[in-house]
């Protein structure tokens, strides 16, 4: 159980709370970096959204599809680590999302390094990597699987 100022957040199995936070505030208690705002392009199956981030359309799941409509403002939430730097040349997987993106600082943690990249826009977006190699702000996107987006209402 989640608890918010006394009153319940969100509750459910470890996993569901860790993967499949039901509001903003879940994702962010519960680790999600990127939270970001997007709009409803198309529900295509009883569990996947499409969404546009500044312009891109993104897959994601949600437990709230069946409220969802075309045009909602909603959130886009991925966490950082399931981000994964690619180069646009490259395609996502199948059942994968491709988001172009600038990487600009990066900062050394040890066992990992944390990236700041920017979408088109702007909008900033932590990815944290394990790969210590020298060429690993050489991207230009990132990849990541639909079932790491988890879309939510704003």
């Amino acid at each position: 159980v989640l608890m918010r100022r006394g009153r319940i957040e969100q509750s459910g199995t470890p996993e569901d709370l860790f993967d499949r936070p039901t509001s903003k505030f879940s994702a962010e208690f519960m680790g999600f970096d990127n939270v970001l705002p997007c709009t409803v392009i198309d529900r295509p199956t009883s569990s996947t959204v499409t969404v546009s981030l500044n312009g891109v359309p993104m897959r994601g799941i949600s437990t709230d599809w069946n409220s969802l409509n075309k045009g909602d403002q909603v959130l886009l939430a991925v966490r950082a680590e399931r981000l994964i730097p690619s180069t646009r040349a490259g395609q996502p997987q199948p059942g994968g999302n491709l988001l172009g993106c600038v990487p600009s600082d990066s900062l050394y943690r040890g066992k990992y390094t944390d990236i700041t990249a920017h979408l088109n826009g702007g909008t900033a977006l932590r990815i944290r990597t394990w790969d210590q190699s020298p060429d690993r702000a050489t991207f230009d996107a990132v990849s990541c699987r639909v079932d790491d987006c988890v879309v939510l209402r704003g």
